[in-house]
């Protein structure tokens, strides 16, 4: 089925004149990193809620933005240096409804955009959709709205996507496909002239929240199942797919070593060749809700654990491993309710491998970290460049309390 329609009208771009910027000193970075926030970021916006990058380009979801009407969303591009980043263009969907919360989720590679909207309503609430845009020049025009042929009420379609080398992975979690809650994963693949869907990938149960989170590279796809976290009936796992001459099979499915009930892993994870990385923010270390991150690396066909990952000092509530990102020989991971300087600042902690295993190598923070900016909530990785969303932060330079949500590029991250 071919998705791909240019018959669609172009969607509302606006190309961005300016944006609100300040640049902060950190020691550990070859460069200094730089805050900033789209110049018509409003209040409540959420700016930083998901973030990804790709070579230079940053896609930045502000998923409670008002348009037309409250809480559309939109995604925001730039292109990021040693410098700086400097606003190219805003995406936002050519039928966007009241609560839609597009950009919730967002993926870029090369010239498209891949972004989540999981509040859309097609005929319940919560079914959600994922948009596709492609760039023309220096132009950028929606292309394709993808979603489940058969919806259900709070499907979730679009709370986690991907997108590597015309390969699109939208999750929907809330799927009913195998059983109450079991999720998919939508795969589709860009063709000479359309995307089209090429499969449905589904889990071994009910209950799994399959989709929760997703990854691609290149012939290989990670799908987190996070599991129903509230009944802490399951840790959640990790599935592997492989793309091969008889289309997407799954080549292993990870679960930790030491996972217990309610853990969550799977709801964040990040795949780079024959590596992965699996958070479980609710992982309980001793305490509560602490959080660790766990890589899995492939040799000889098999996927095996070789680190467990966890922040210097973890404390309960902190949710280490709510954000997870690899790039190069380095992993990031996020703890938005980490509370130092203050409750729930937030932090993210930057782990490479080494003779001894992997090691804590550096604190990504930015120098104005407060008070409930969760920082950390969103991060992306590039080699050599870090993005990390703070969607509840006041911009250094705000007017008052005006919680836009700011995002910090690093650049340097080795």
């Amino acid at each position: 089925m071919s998705i791909h329609n240019r018959s669609m009208p172009l969607a509302r771009v606006r190309p961005l004149l300016s944006a609100a910027m300040l640049t902060v000193p950190f020691a550990a970075m070859a460069a200094s990193p730089t805050t900033f926030v789209a110049a018509d970021a409003a209040d409540g916006d959420l700016f930083g809620t998901a973030v990804d990058v790709d070579g230079s380009r940053i896609a930045v979801g502000a998923s409670s933005t008002d348009l037309e009407r409250d809480d559309v969303g939109v995604v925001y591009l730039f292109d990021g240096t040693a410098d700086g980043a400097e606003p190219v263009a805003m995406l936002q969907a050519t039928d966007g409804e009241l609560a839609d919360g597009f950009g919730a989720a967002v993926a870029v590679s090369d010239d498209a955009v891949l972004v989540g909207a999981p509040g859309v309503l097609l005929s319940e609430l919560n079914e959600g959709a994922a948009y596709l845009f492609e760039r023309d020049g220096d132009a950028w025009s929606q292309v394709a709205k993808l979603r489940r042929e058969t919806v259900g009420k709070n499907d979730m379609t679009g709370v986690a996507v991907a997108l590597d080398d015309g390969v699109a992975v939208v999750g929907s979690p809330g799927a009913d496909a195998a059983g109450t809650d079991s999720g998919v994963a939508l795969i589709y693949e860009r063709g000479e002239s359309a995307w089209t869907k090429v499969a449905t990938l589904t889990p071994e149960a009910a209950g799994e929240r399959f989709g929760s989170a997703v990854a691609a590279d290149r012939d290989r796809i990670l799908v987190g199942a996070s599991g129903n976290v509230r009944t802490k009936e399951t840790t959640g796992s990790a599935y592997v797919f492989e793309r091969g001459d008889n289309g997407w099979q799954q080549a292993a499915r990870l679960t930790p070593s030491d996972g217990a009930g309610g853990d969550g892993f799977g709801d964040a994870v990040a795949l780079t060749g024959d590596r992965a990385l699996v958070g479980a923010h609710f992982a309980d270390l001793g305490g509560s809700d602490e959080g660790a991150a766990y890589v899995f690396e492939q040799a000889d066909g098999r996927w095996n654990e070789v680190a467990k990952l966890t922040a210097p000092k973890p404390a309960d509530r902190d949710q280490f491993g709510h954000a997870v990102a690899l790039a190069g020989g380095v992993a990031l991971v996020g703890a938005p309710r980490f509370d130092h300087p203050g409750r729930d600042s937030g932090a993210v902690w930057a782990f490479t491998p080494g003779a001894e295993g992997w090691r804590l190598n550096t604190r990504l923070s930015p120098a104005a970290s407060d008070t409930y900016d969760e920082f950390g909530s969103a991060v992306a990785a590039e080699e050599g460049m870090a993005v990390v969303g703070a969607p509840q932060d006041i911009p250094a330079n705000a007017d008052g309390e005006v919680v836009t949500g700011t995002v910090t590029l690093f650049p340097g991250v080795k």
